[in-house]
């Protein structure tokens, strides 16, 4: 009986902790994924080596985005999301190379979809996202 409570807190528990973390994933991707669609009228490939290299650059700032979640999670003990803030500072990793990594993983992500795209709008979107 208390063994079956125990694991129903558990699992409780540990399905808050998904919920919140799944949840602090919406904020990136609107930025990254949602306004780009919105404000790019026709997504299409004008290059193939433009497109070769923006996506090679947006992989490499989803790989930062990837780290830097990673460690808010892992190390601060929270998520990016403000209604879930990390309890411990952050300052190993990425942080002791770059003061702000997750924007510079979302600038590198959306420099790499304009460059892919050839797309002045996303690359505008990109310079307001600073």
């Amino acid at each position: 009986m208390i063994g079956n409570m125990i694991f129903c807190e558990f699992m409780i528990h540990t399905m808050k902790n998904t919920i919140r973390q799944t949840g602090s994933l919406i904020l990136p991707f609107t930025v990254i994924v949602v306004v780009p669609l919105l404000i790019e009228k026709y997504i299409r490939i004008k290059s193939l080596p433009a497109f070769i290299i923006g996506v090679y650059i947006a992989c490499i700032g989803l790989l930062i985005l990837i780290l830097t979640i990673a460690a808010f999670i892992r190390k601060g003990k929270g998520t990016l999301a403000p209604w879930n803030q990390t309890k411990k500072t952050i300052k190993g990793g990425l942080y002791s190379y770059v003061r702000n990594p997750m924007i510079m993983g979302v600038i590198t992500v959306l420099s790499g979809e304009s460059i892919a795209f050839l797309s002045k709008s996303i690359f505008i979107w990109t310079l307001f996202s600073l």
